[in-house]
């Protein structure tokens, strides 16, 4: 089974941003710019705590995986 992707990085301002990945690579969710990366992680924790299983989906920060 593909899994989604769950992407943190920073855009070209060096803010800290999230994408939501579909199996084929499309985005289907992006997030604000946070100025913070412990503030962008928080809201990944909350995604995860409400929303996502994270079983399902492949957490990568600037595109290397991430456990």
């Amino acid at each position: 089974m593909r899994q989604y992707s769950l992407n943190m990085f920073q855009d070209k301002s060096k803010k800290w941003r999230i994408q939501l990945l579909a199996p084929n690579g499309r985005i289907i969710m992006s997030s604000e710019a946070y100025s913070e990366k412990y503030a962008m992680k928080r809201t990944v924790d909350s995604l995860a705590g409400n929303i996502l299983d994270l079983n399902n989906v492949r957490l990568t920060e600037e595109g290397k995986e991430v456990e």
